[in-house]
C-alpha cells in the first residue's frame, strides 16, 4: 500500500471519527446517548447527593434507555453551571439540576436570567428552611433575634452565599419588623457556616434540615423552621408563625433544560423522574434527609414557581460591602504589563513601531483592553467565544504594523477564531473543564 493511500485513510478516519463526535446519529427514539446532568455545585452537597441519588435509581430501575451523567461545574453560587445549561443545544441530552437559586440569582444581580428562560421538566423534592444559632447564644427565639436587628441594625452577623435561596428567606425576616438588618457574611456550604457559627464569627444562619440535622449535635440551636407546620423530626422547634413572624420558605429542586427543548423529549424525562421518586429507594433516602417527597411538573410547577418569584421579587437585596479583590487586581496589572513589554519590546528593536508616543499609548491600550476583557468575563454572564474573538481581534489592531499584509492579517483573524471556537472544545475533551 503505497504512502498516499494510507495517509488518505488516515485522514479518511480521522475526519469520520470527528464527525460522528459532532454530528451524532440521528434516531426516532429518545434519548438514543447518555444525557448529561449538569450539578451547578460541588460534588458530595445537598444538590449533588439528590441528583446522583435519582441517577442510580434510574439506572437500577432502566427508567431510561439511556444513563443520566452527572457533571458538577461548581462557582459563582451556581450561575457557572446553570449558563452553560442556559446556551447548551435543546435536544434533551443537556440538563440542569439547581433549586430555586435560578430564580434567586437574577433579582440578587448575580445572573441576567431567571427559571423562564429555561424549560421547566420536573420538581422532585422540597427542602425546608431552619432559622439556627450557637448552643450557647442570646437569642432564646425567633423575636429575640428580630427585635436585635431592628433596634441595632447591621450588628448581628448572619452567613449565608449571597443571592441564595436563603439570603431571601433572612430577608424576608428582615421586612416583618421595621428597621430590621443584618450584616451579611459571604458563607460557603453547610460546613462552613456550621464552623462560623461555632468559632463565634457569625451569631446566626440558616440550614436545611437536613443539614441542621447533622450539625446539631456539634453545638446548634434552632430558633425556628420556616414551614407552615412543624417538621416531624423537629417536633420541639416552632415555626416562625407560631412565634408571630408571618414567613414561610422552602428550597425546591428542580430539573431543567434549555429553552427549545421539545415537549416529547420533557415528557420522557419527567416521566422517568416520577416514577424515579415512586421507588423504595428514593423514598428511604427522601426520609433519611428529611425531603419531602413533592413531584410536580407541566403547569402545575409553572404556577409553583411563578408564585414563588413573585415572593422573591418583594425582596430587593441591598449592596452588600466588601473589601475588593485587591490580590487579583495586582495580579492583572502585573500580567497585562508583563504582557505589553514582552510584546513591544520586540517591536522597537525590530523598527516595526518607532513612534515611541505610539508605543505608549498601545502599551496603554493593551493593558485596559486586557482588564475589561477579564472583567466582562467575570462578571457579566457571557459565553467565553465571542468576547476572546474580539479581544485578540483588538489585541492584533494594537499589534500589527502598517506593513504586514493582508495575507498575514487573515491568518491572524484564523488564528483569532482558532483560539476563541478551539479552546472550549479542548479543554472540554481533554481536560474535562467547561469554560464559560
Amino acid at each position: 500500500m503505497s504512502l498516499s493511500s494510507r495517509a488518505n485513510r488516515l485522514i479518511f478516519s480521522i475526519v469520520a471519527t470527528l464527525s460522528a463526535s459532532i454530528f451524532p446519529a440521528i434516531s426516532g427514539d429518545f434519548p438514543d446517548r447518555p444525557i448529561q446532568v449538569i450539578v451547578p455545585f460541588g460534588a458530595g452537597g445537598n444538590s449533588d447527593t439528590i441528583a446522583r441519588v435519582i441517577q442510580r435509581v434510574a439506572a437500577e430501575h432502566e427508567l431510561l434507555p439511556q444513563p443520566l451523567v452527572i457533571q458538577n461545574v461548581p462557582g459563582a453560587g451556581g450561575t457557572i453551571g446553570s449558563r452553560r445549561a442556559l446556551h447548551a443545544e435543546p435536544d434533551g441530552y443537556t440538563l440542569l439540576f439547581l433549586h430555586e437559586g435560578i430564580i434567586t440569582a437574577r433579582y440578587s444581580g448575580a445572573a441576567s436570567w431567571s427559571w423562564n428562560d429555561f424549560t421547566p421538566i420536573a420538581a422532585t423534592g422540597r427542602n425546608g428552611g431552619v432559622i439556627a444559632v450557637a448552643e450557647d447564644s442570646r437569642f432564646q427565639n425567633l423575636n429575640d433575634l428580630l427585635m436585635a436587628i431592628a433596634e441595632n441594625p447591621d450588628t448581628v452577623t448572619f452567613a449565608t452565599n449571597i443571592g441564595a435561596p436563603a439570603h431571601f428567606w433572612a430577608m424576608r425576616l428582615e421586612n416583618t419588623k421595621p428597621g430590621a438588618r443584618f450584616r451579611y457574611v459571604q458563607s460557603g456550604g453547610g460546613a462552613a457556616r456550621f464552623h462560623s457559627l461555632k468559632g463565634g464569627h457569625v451569631e446566626a444562619t440558616a440550614f436545611s434540615v437536613s443539614e441542621f440535622l447533622s450539625y446539631r449535635d456539634g453545638g446548634l440551636r434552632a430558633l425556628a423552621v420556616l414551614a407552615e407546620n412543624r417538621d416531624p423530626v423537629l417536633s420541639e422547634i416552632p415555626t416562625a408563625r407560631e412565634q408571630g413572624i408571618d414567613v414561610v420558605s422552602s428550597n425546591l429542586q428542580c430539573w431543567w433544560a434549555p429553552k427549545g427543548t421539545s415537549p416529547e423529549n420533557i415528557a420522557v424525562i419527567a416521566n422517568a423522574l416520577e416514577a424515579a421518586m415512586h421507588t423504595t429507594e428514593f423514598r428511604e433516602f427522601a426520609d433519611s434527609q428529611q425531603i419531602e417527597p413533592l413531584f410536580l411538573s407541566g403547569p402545575e410547577l409553572e404556577t409553583e414557581l411563578s408564585n414563588r418569584e413573585a415572593e422573591i421579587a418583594q425582596v430587593a437585596p441591598r449592596a452588600i460591602a466588601g473589601l475588593p479583590n485587591v490580590p487579583l487586581f495586582l495580579a492583572i496589572l502585573t500580567v497585562t504589563a508583563g504582557i505589553g513589554s514582552f510584546v513591544v519590546r520586540p517591536a522597537t528593536q525590530q523598527g516595526m513601531v518607532a513612534d515611541s508616543t505610539l508605543l505608549r499609548r498601545r502599551s496603554v491600550a493593551l493593558v485596559i483592553l486586557t482588564i475589561g476583557y477579564v472583567a466582562i468575563l467575570a462578571l457579566v454572564p457571557i459565553p467565553f467565544l465571542w468576547p476572546t474573538f474580539v479581544f485578540l481581534l483588538l489585541a492584533g489592531a494594537l499589534l500589527r504594523d502598517q506593513r504586514h499584509s493582508k495575507s498575514a492579517m487573515a491568518a491572524f483573524v484564523g488564528f483569532s477564531a482558532l483560539i476563541a471556537f478551539g479552546l472550549p472544545r479542548l479543554f472540554e475533551s481533554v481536560f474535562g473543564i467547561s469554560l464559560p
